[in-house]
């Protein structure tokens, strides 16, 4: 008798960099694709906790976490130019997807 149920997931899907593989730009000539797949019922866990991040960090949960802006440190994310949230956002970041609530692929393409 096999006991075995069906599991759903969730895939979150992002990129970034240059998807023209034909003519990387000079300044940025990557581009990744990333996903982290999520069991169904592990999704509300890791949505209170990424609501919990954006209140420390933002007090506001509509900020998106765009990694560009991340990187630049603009669109809401200036207050990284303070080395000191930068490090504890960063760590704050790497315990939560640290967790097993996800397991995440990454590609990248090099010119």
């Amino acid at each position: 008798m096999n006991t075995e149920k069906n599991v759903n997931y969730h895939l979150y899907i992002d990129e970034c960099g240059d998807q023209n593989l034909e003519t990387f730009s000079p300044t940025f000539p990557i581009f990744t694709l990333c996903g982290i797949l999520v069991r169904d019922d592990l999704v509300p866990k890791l949505e209170e906790q990424v609501r919990i991040l954006k209140k420390e960090f933002w007090g506001d949960r509509q900020i998106i976490l765009h990694s560009r802006d991340i990187r630049k440190c603009q669109n809401g994310f200036e207050v990284l130019f303070d080395l000191d949230v930068k490090r504890r956002f960063y760590n704050a970041i790497n315990q939560l997807l640290g967790q097993r609530v996800a397991c995440m692929s990454l590609s990248v393409v090099l010119p």
